[in-house]
């Protein structure tokens, strides 16, 4: 009986997987941050100072529009919860999920995955504008309406509209 002998060698090289882990591994370090102060426009606010004590102290003064935002946001003793932020994005949150895996699908096979991230925080941020321009509910109350001249109740001067803003960070 005859025996074979074969000699086989084997060679590994890489099409592309290193890199392909790389790409996928960075993903986890780019944020999109939506927001009217802090993280999107660079203001910073004590989160603790957001007590109708706290609005009480502001009345007649200049408010810094991140305590306004937060007031409208998370409603104070004094005034309602009229959400803005957290129900725009829940709201939208199917439309904003089908983004990110479009982004992540860029990140893996092409060099567009900054252009996708800023896409999305323009998305969100003109629907965070929208909102506040849709009359959140509740109304406002017939005395804020006689000092405003009108009844918008997140809208005065537009300024928190204007100032809402986003940031991409790569770690």
């Amino acid at each position: 009986m005859a025996r074979l002998k074969a000699n086989v060698k084997v060679r590994d090289r890489d099409m592309g997987w290193k890199g392909f882990k790389k790409r996928v591994a960075s993903m986890k370090r780019s944020t999109v941050y939506v927001g009217v102060g802090d993280e999107a426009t660079g203001l910073e606010y004590d989160a603790d100072r957001t007590s109708g004590e706290t609005m009480r102290v502001y009345q007649g003064g200049d408010v810094p529009l991140v305590m306004r935002a937060l007031w409208n946001e998370f409603g104070t003793e004094q005034n309602p919860e009229r959400s803005f932020l957290r129900s725009t994005v829940d709201e939208n949150r199917w439309t904003y999920r089908f983004m990110l895996v479009k982004a992540a699908l860029a990140r893996i096979f092409s060099n567009r995955f900054k252009q996708y991230m800023k896409n999305i925080g323009e998305r969100v941020r003109d629907d965070v504008r929208d909102k506040i321009d849709s009359h959140v509910p509740p109304p406002n109350a017939d005395y804020t309406v006689k000092m405003k001249g009108f009844d918008h109740p997140l809208v005065e001067t537009g300024e928190m509209r204007d100032a809402v803003g986003y940031r991409v960070e790569e770690d």
